[in-house]
């Protein structure tokens, strides 16, 4: 068929099944009523800030020099507010300069609110490092996560969730770069860390599962989801909903597509139970999982009906539907369904043309 693996739904740079709900389309609307809400300072704080050497707004300058840095900033607007607005705004631009510019400014406010030693100032440094990541710059990417890690190792063992995300991430990263005997010496401290954490061991072997996915190590990832699925609490509804996800991409990866299908079902089963949102993408994964496996027969009923719940979404001539369509089409050309294929080709062919207008 068309080659794509499941993974690929999003565009949003280091991504795992359990990022395919956030489609940045669908909540641009939504970031940009809280940025313009936040933003009416603007988040590039030139018009707020006071001319080089001139006095800070700041009444008087307390004992504490993190409470003056605090207070300076956040007389010039520049508090946390500020800061978030701008990670929301970045997020609307994924590897872009501007993203890249928005999430630094986030980065350099929050320093000035906590210090250089904070989780939150961590937490600034893994958004760089993504948006460094999508652009390449693996250099700064590798600098920003490991400033983190010594950032979350200070603060132990408050955080040690934190702290192996951050390993797995730049573990990932030295992969990318081909520094693999660095990538798992990083990968086996998260592991390391993650030994005896009671009730928080699910979510970190998560986290090391979902590096061990982005460097292609998938039965190492299905054990440790395995073992997560094992130890979770019997009413931590949410974190099993993403280790399933986590789950259904290592085996969609490894081509184990009988056990990313039992999952799917299982996944589709509680989206028409719930009324959740994320039914279309559940049906469109399934729907590709039954096309990847030559069960073209299923496939077509569930393009079929993800097909229908676009249109419902976003009417009958939304571009959008263009993607769906030559899915769609395709199966019905593996039944020999040719003249039902040609009439959707057609469609699509017709929506991306008004697209490109």
């Amino acid at each position: 068929m068309y080659g794509r693996t499941i993974n690929q739904f999003v565009d949003y740079g280091r991504c795992t099944m359990a990022h395919r709900r956030l489609g940045i389309q669908d909540v641009a609307g939504l970031l940009l009523f809280v940025v313009a809400a936040i933003l009416s300072c603007g988040c590039d704080g030139q018009k707020e800030n006071p001319a080089p050497g001139a006095t800070p707004k700041a009444a008087s300058k307390p004992k504490d020099m993190g409470d003056y840095a605090a207070e300076v900033a956040k007389a010039n607007r520049q508090d946390e507010a500020t800061a978030t607005a701008c990670d929301l705004a970045a997020l609307l631009e994924p590897g872009t300069a501007d993203a890249k510019a928005l999430f630094k400014q986030a980065l350099t406010i929050r320093e000035g609110l906590y210090g250089l030693s904070h989780p939150k100032v961590a937490r600034s440094l893994q958004h760089l490092a993504i948006v460094c990541q999508q652009r390449k710059e693996y250099g700064e990417a590798a600098e920003a996560l490991k400033r983190a890690v010594g950032i979350y190792e200070t603060i132990q063992p408050q955080d040690r969730v934190s702290l192996i995300g951050a390993l797995a991430e730049l573990s990932a990263l030295l992969h990318e770069q081909g520094i693999e005997e660095e990538a798992r010496q990083t990968l086996a401290r998260a592991a390391a860390c993650a030994e005896d954490m009671g009730s928080e061991a699910p979510k970190a072997f998560r986290k090391i599962a979902q590096s061990l996915i982005q460097q292609d190590r998938h039965e190492e990832a299905v054990q440790y989801l395995l073992r997560a699925m094992e130890q979770l609490k019997p009413d931590d509804s949410d974190e099993r909903g993403e280790l399933r996800s986590a789950l259904i991409e290592a085996y969609w990866r490894s081509k184990a597509y009988d056990k990313a299908e039992s999952l799917l079902q299982e996944e589709l089963a509680e989206a028409e139970k719930s009324g959740s949102g994320d039914l279309r993408y559940v049906v469109q994964n399934l729907a590709r999982c039954y096309t990847e496996h030559g069960q073209y027969a299923q496939a077509a009923d569930l393009w079929k009906r993800s097909l229908a719940l676009e249109e419902k979404e976003h009417g009958p001539n939304d571009p959008r539907l263009a993607w769906t369509l030559k899915w769609y089409a395709g199966v019905l050309r593996d039944l020999g369904r040719d003249q039902e294929a040609v009439s959707l080709e057609k469609r699509a062919i017709s929506l991306t043309e008004k697209a490109a207008k």
